[in-house]
């Protein structure tokens, strides 16, 4: 019986595992094909000469560049879409726009729930639970004034006022997420820490932060891909390559005169690598993250 339990275990986490990585498969390998193949009846899912012409394209569009002289000036023409041309500085502006809101959201959110788990004030409660409730808004509601407000204070096109935005949706969940391994840090040891000497910073940075970095790194990339993914605020509030994010540049791939299927999911696999990159980078702090902050000391 244990044996016929263990075969059916696996059958079952197999089969989870091909439902999952199923269609990531089949778009890392549409990637290799010219859009010929991908248009092909029927689907090829592995294809006989593979290219990474779709990925020179992207990423170093300049090889794609000719020069003609007009007069006295050079006019450099591209043989790929202008989109194209877009897509390695969006990564840019991306990591930039995710890096930034993640570091900003940690030490706030690191901060708020530290005070709310260890200090006793008056409107303790209310602070809480109003963080709660700014998330409980739809997010389509808030774009009209996010967008009214960034167009009077000139905030439209740059990625500063962007990572405020995007600070405003990751930070509550931040906060939660670090309340709850907060208290399970008994509070025993910041009192033999004071005892010691060392000021409620110290603590903090001595004792705390070693303790509570897994619940840190889980959260940061929770922040990370959730800004990373992110489409319809930076649609609006952007419009120029100077602060275009990568999911901006891979919808311009679809228009309603065409559609460059090829161009479309090799950047949806490019776009996938850096938070794959950090999860694998930081994977043993999150799962000592998932694994303490669910159970109170």
């Amino acid at each position: 019986m244990k044996k016929y339990n263990m075969i059916t275990t696996y059958i079952l986490a197999i089969l989870v595992a091909l439902f999952f990585l199923a269609p990531v498969s089949w778009l890392v390998s549409s990637s290799f094909q010219q859009e010929k193949e991908l248009l092909s009846v029927p689907s090829v899912f592995l294809t006989k000469k593979p290219t990474v012409e779709n990925y020179k394209k992207l990423l170093f569009p300049q090889s794609f560049a000719t020069s003609s002289a007009e007069g006295v000036n050079k006019v450099r023409t591209y043989s790929i879409p202008h989109e194209a041309r877009l897509f390695a500085g969006s990564l840019g502006n991306s990591f930039i726009v995710s890096v930034s809101t993640t570091l900003v959201c940690l030490f706030f959110g690191t901060l708020a729930a530290y005070s709310v788990t260890r200090l006793r004030y008056r409107g303790r409660k209310i602070f809480m639970f109003g963080i709660m409730g700014s998330r409980m808004v739809p997010g389509l509601v808030l774009v009209v004034p996010f967008f009214i407000i960034a167009n009077k204070i000139g905030g439209i096109d740059k990625k500063s006022w962007l990572i405020l935005v995007y600070c405003s949706f990751s930070l509550p969940y931040i906060f939660w997420i670090l309340k709850g391994f907060f208290e399970t840090i008994p509070v025993e040891l910041e009192d033999a820490a004071r005892i010691d000497g060392c000021t409620r910073l110290q603590t903090i940075w001595k004792i705390i932060f070693p303790v509570i970095l897994p619940g840190m790194v889980a959260s940061g990339i929770f922040a990370f891909m959730q800004t990373w993914n992110e489409f319809f605020y930076a649609l609006i509030l952007t419009n120029s390559s100077r602060a275009f994010t990568v999911p901006v540049i891979t919808g311009m791939f679809a228009t309603e005169v065409d559609i460059d299927y090829s161009l479309l999911i090799t950047s949806g696999v490019l776009s996938m690598l850096p938070p794959i990159l950090f999860t694998f980078i930081f994977q043993k702090y999150i799962i000592a993250g998932l694994t303490s902050g669910g159970v109170k000391g």
